[in-house]
C-alpha cells in the first residue's frame, strides 16, 4: 500500500511541469536568435545596420516576475 501511494506522488510530481503553461508575458517577446543588430533612425527610410543588438536577447522568470534582457526597447508580438 505505501509503495503504490509513494508511486503515485511521485509520478504526479514528474508529470505536473508537463501540464503547466506559460504566461504570455513570458513567451510573446521576439528573441534574437539570429545575431540581428541596429539602431534607432526614425528619418532613414531603409534597415540600418549598427552594433546594438535587436529586439530581447534573453527572458527568465520567477513564479511572479519575468525579467527581460535586451539593449533597447524588447518588442511583444501582439495577437
Amino acid at each position: 500500500m505505501k509503495k503504490s501511494i509513494l508511486f503515485s506522488l511521485f509520478f504526479f510530481g514528474m508529470t505536473l511541469p508537463i501540464f503547466a503553461q506559460l504566461s504570455p508575458a513570458i513567451t510573446s517577446w521576439v528573441i534574437n536568435t539570429t545575431g540581428l543588430t541596429g539602431y534607432n533612425c526614425p528619418s532613414c527610410t531603409t534597415p540600418v545596420y549598427g552594433s546594438i543588438p535587436a529586439n530581447v536577447q534573453s527572458v527568465s522568470y520567477t513564479s511572479t516576475d519575468a525579467y527581460i534582457k535586451s539593449q533597447g526597447i524588447g518588442i511583444a508580438r501582439v495577437s
